[in-house]
């Protein structure tokens, strides 16, 4: 499935680089997260887990893991935010997510809305091209 959605990010990538007119070839952009689709029972299920953060029964994409380096831990994107929007969009799976990174340019901002706990916050972050192997 992961290599089925990065595959799609490529295509698209390359779709609109030729369409520009570009010479160079640049990765596609990403913003170096792992996150899962939130749903209410899993929030249940995990807080009854004296181990693991505590969820809101919400829904949303949560942030699972994110590279210290990457575009959204430098923008303040945490582990354990909920991602209820990208730019303005309803996110309610991973997938969703996914595709509107996929369909950003490199170097361009995406403005995310998150739950942190019982805060809502806005965030910023700029895409980044994806490293070479």
């Amino acid at each position: 499935m992961l290599l089925v959605i990065f595959m799609v990010s490529v295509i698209r990538f390359f779709k609109k680089a030729s369409i520009r007119g570009k010479k160079e070839i640049v990765g596609p952009p990403y913003i170096e997260i792992q996150m899962m689709t939130l749903m209410p029972e899993l929030a249940e299920r995990n807080n009854k887990d004296p181990n693991a953060f505590y969820l809101l029964p919400s829904s949303g994409v949560l942030v699972t893991l994110l590279s210290e380096e990457g575009p959204a831990a430098a923008a303040g994107i945490r582990r354990g935010d909920t991602i209820t929007q990208v730019n303005g969009q309803t996110i309610t799976t991973v997938e969703r997510v996914q595709n509107i990174v996929a369909d950003s340019i490199v170097g361009s901002s995406l403005q995310f809305k998150i739950k942190r706990g019982d805060r809502v916050l806005k965030i910023k972050v700029r895409t980044a091209q994806l490293p070479n192997g």
